[in-house]
């Protein structure tokens, strides 16, 4: 009886967490944060930092009006864009070449401040990381 007790409550907790995990929310807003990221943001402590460094660095520029270099297709895209305010970071996506961060940014119009999102990409360099992808939804 205590076996198949423990059987139930394990398949109903494995179901349970498995749709929290694994589903996106309801809701007709925007989203850049791919679906197999999603909520996984719990980071490893012991993770190579490195990247977070590089593209928390290429924020700040961002929200300061600045971008090197100035006539590149990304800073291009990045100075049009709202100029960030803050940034969480939500979620990280490692690839073999180079990892992609996924940040709540807080950006400002006039007095209004809003919450949106943004996606850096930073590519592994012979002599460290660079940003080569920003992308931004509010």
């Amino acid at each position: 009886m205590k076996r198949l007790l423990l059987f139930v409550f394990t398949m109903i907790g494995t179901a349970v967490l498995g749709a929290c995990l694994f589903t996106t929310p309801g809701c007709a807003c925007g989203d850049i944060f791919p679906a197999r990221v999603y909520r996984f943001s719990a980071l490893n402590p012991i993770r190579n930092q490195a990247p977070e460094l590089t593209a928390q660095s290429f924020l700040h520029d961002q929200g300061r009006g600045k971008c090197l270099p100035a006539d590149s297709d990304l800073c291009r895209y990045a100075l049009y864009s709202h100029a960030v305010l803050d940034w969480r970071l939500a979620a990280r996506e490692d690839r073999l070449t180079d990892v992609v961060l996924y940040y709540r940014v807080k950006a400002r119009v006039g007095s209004h401040e809003f919450w949106g999102q943004a996606a850096v990409q930073v590519d592994r360099q012979a002599n460290g990381w660079k940003v080569t992808g920003y992308n931004t939804v509010y």
